[in-house]
């Protein structure tokens, strides 16, 4: 749902509290290439949750992009945008139309009810999912921002020289990544997107997102927990992070007493939203599959320790390049069946995907945003 949007040959821009990730992807015969990436650090403070506090630093920060773009050179300045998940709102509601006609203003109507904003203030984009014409309920998908915050992104953006051809909801683009196009899901799932600052929980459901919600646990979080406790630098608290993780077999599992309460805290908040989704949503099917994405998915255990306070839910390591395969068919299969993931279990080599040498495998679900919105131009 771009909740403003044009159709141009055009890139896809994530930008975060700390860093500007951009990605071009052209299609290329029946299946699509990554061309062009580029990550650019941002320092501290010109932006806060979303928040833009230094419009000039991060017109600046984006222009910086441009040259230097890892690939192809980046021709195009058209593009597609993520707002930041703590401005937006995105959720499934249900209403009562009496009419079709009367359907926008039920829209309008109905959204004070989920959040605390008048309409007037808002960008407001829907779509119908469904309709019970017996128990005449209508089903719309609706996604939402404050004027002032997409307005004040698209100053920013035209000052750095970019031409937004849509600003979306980060959801939306996660998922575009994430889930293979052209295919059905079988059952509820939950992408996780673990960031540098924040974490995405999304729950996805009978083939539309059933709302969004973002947790208190991130990447950074972690890395100052164990610079606090050892008393390292932050860079060395971040080395021991990305190399010892919980795995025991790394630095004598020296981290694991650390890092594993706030991580099984972590898995007791995605349980009760869980159960909110079950107790609160109506036909809402039990959730069996879990997909960590972002920066986060990488830190080594975390997929077990998670498991510790959900086990019945099947957790995978997500696939950001999925839609990138040479052959999707022989990851997912042809569509005629719901995708089962099972092809998340294993590990297909670099040369099973359309991207240059110049990304690593490693680094890609630190792309899985910008790739999604990247998507936007060919899917």
């Amino acid at each position: 749902m771009a909740l403003l949007s044009s159709n141009f040959e055009s890139f896809g821009l994530d930008i975060g509290d700390r860093s500007l990730k951009a990605v071009f992807i052209r299609k290329k015969g029946t299946s699509y290439a990554l061309e062009s990436h580029c990550t650019v650090d941002i320092p501290e403070g010109i932006l806060n949750q979303g928040d833009i506090q230094k419009p000039d630093e991060l017109a600046a920060a984006i222009r910086t992009l441009f040259g230097a773009m890892q690939g192809k050179k980046l021709t195009t300045r058209f593009a597609h945008v993520c707002l930041p998940e703590t401005k937006t709102f995105i959720k499934r509601i249900s209403i009562n139309p009496s009419s079709s006609q009367e359907l926008p203003a039920n829209v309008r109507d109905e959204l004070p009810n989920h959040i605390p904003i008048e309409p007037d203030d808002l960008y407001i984009d829907w779509k119908i999912l469904e309709s019970d014409e017996e128990k005449r309920i209508t089903s719309v998908l609706v996604g939402a921002i404050p004027k002032t915050v997409s307005d004040m992104y698209t100053d920013v953006l035209l000052k750095a020289g970019v031409k937004p051809m849509s600003l979306q909801v980060e959801a939306e683009s996660i998922l575009r990544a994430i889930l293979p196009s052209g295919h059905s899901i079988k059952g509820a799932v939950i992408i996780l997107d673990v960031g540098a600052v924040r974490t995405s929980f999304i729950c996805f459901d009978k083939g539309t997102i059933q709302f969004s919600v973002t947790l208190p646990f991130s990447g950074e979080s972690l890395t100052s927990q164990i610079e606090k406790t050892l008393r390292l630098t932050h860079a060395e608290a971040e080395k021991a992070k990305r190399i010892c993780g919980l795995d025991p077999n790394e630095c004598k599992g020296e981290l694991i007493d650390i890092i594993k309460p706030t991580i099984l805290d972590f898995g007791q908040n995605i349980k009760r939203n869980n159960d909110f989704y079950e107790e609160h949503f109506t036909d809402a099917r039990p959730i069996d599959t879990l997909i960590l994405c972002g920066g986060g998915a990488y830190l080594k255990g975390i997929d077990t320790v998670i498991a510790e306070v959900l086990p019945n839910v099947k957790i995978h390591i997500g696939n950001s390049l999925v839609n990138l395969a040479k052959s999707k068919t022989r990851m997912t299969g042809k569509g005629k069946e719901p995708v089962t993931f099972d092809f998340l279990e294993k590990a297909y080599p670099r040369e099973d995907y359309n991207i240059p040498p110049t990304l690593l495998m490693r680094s890609s679900l630190n792309y899985t945003t910008a790739i999604g919105l990247a998507l936007s131009n060919v899917l």
